[in-house]
């Protein structure tokens, strides 16, 4: 383990990644405070870690979009921005463009966020349209009791809501 790090709690979440990008370029006082808000939310409060992980991403591209001089009109889905987003960046290098490998490999990570994205915001969607749940002194959203409940059901509601958002021309 690396200098604090072996001190740390061992259930805590600890982004090494973010953190070397982070060290690497020396980034932002405000992004080494989101990075350690989503470590501390894991273990404290696992919905909020998705929120202000959604957050992330979403500041993320909004930030490529004004680097790259095109603003994002509106309040677009987070799909939406995301795939926009990968349509303004160069995720193969010059180098290795005819390498299927390299573009297949790329393509199922990309996917994979996409459907973590997707995920996001049909949770969203659930719990903006449902009541929260409350039994006694606890309460859960709607997307949790779904999701734990009958996990079939959240698959094929999740289907419908991702086709939804291909049929409005958002991304898959």
């Amino acid at each position: 383990m690396r200098g604090a790090e072996a001190t740390a709690d061992p259930a805590a979440l600890r982004m090494h990644g973010a953190r070397e990008v982070l060290a690497f370029t020396g980034g932002s006082a405000r992004i080494v405070e989101q990075v350690e808000a989503i470590e501390r939310s894991v273990v404290d409060s696992p919905g909020f870690a998705f929120d202000l992980s959604k957050a992330r991403i979403e500041t993320v591209c909004k930030t490529i979009h004004a680097d790259r001089g095109q603003p994002v009109d509106g309040t677009p889905s987070l799909p939406k921005l995301f795939k926009a987003t990968c349509k303004l960046l160069q995720l193969v290098p010059d180098t290795h463009l005819g390498d299927k490998a390299v573009q297949e490999s790329l393509m199922k990570t990309l996917n994979g966020m996409m459907t973590a994205i997707q995920g996001a915001a049909f949770n969203d969607y659930v719990d903006e349209l449902h009541e929260q749940v409350r039994i006694f002194d606890l309460t859960y959203r709607p997307s949790e009791v779904l999701f734990h409940v009958d996990r079939e059901a959240y698959r094929d509601i999740l289907a419908g809501f991702c086709d939804d958002e291909e049929d409005e021309g958002h991304p898959p």
